[in-house]
């Protein structure tokens, strides 16, 4: 079995009359993924939710990129999953670093770039 992945961005570039003209494509393609349903979980009409009707607006916004698994099925490609990755930062307050260890602080500090806020 092969499969590809293809980032939802990569289907829609182009200047914005080409995105325009590619976006009812590209929500045909959403819109053939189906979850499994688990008995008593309300998780899998949220993955539904999130692809058919998030994805392209967090992807355009940058808030995430969705990466959409295509496999082969009968010479046809399919969608058979996909995947999302934030670009939410961890956002820290002020009085939040006062209450953690100084070892944390430490190794928090060596990893991540500082932002100060200033309020006025």
């Amino acid at each position: 079995m092969t499969v590809k992945v293809i980032s939802l961005s990569e289907l829609l570039t182009g200047d914005k009359q080409e995105v325009k003209r590619k976006i009812p494509s590209v929500l045909n393609i959403l819109n053939s993924f189906e979850t499994i349903s688990i008995s008593g979980s309300e998780s899998a009409h949220d993955v539904d939710l999130f692809l058919k009707n998030k994805s392209i607006a967090f992807d355009k916004q940058n808030l995430s990129r969705t990466h959409l698994v295509f496999s082969q099925f009968k010479s046809k490609q399919i969608l058979v999953g996909y995947f999302t990755i934030s670009n939410k930062p961890l956002v820290f307050t002020k009085r939040m670093l006062d209450k953690i260890s100084n070892t944390l602080k430490k190794k928090l500090y060596q990893r991540v770039k500082l932002t100060v806020e200033m309020t006025i």
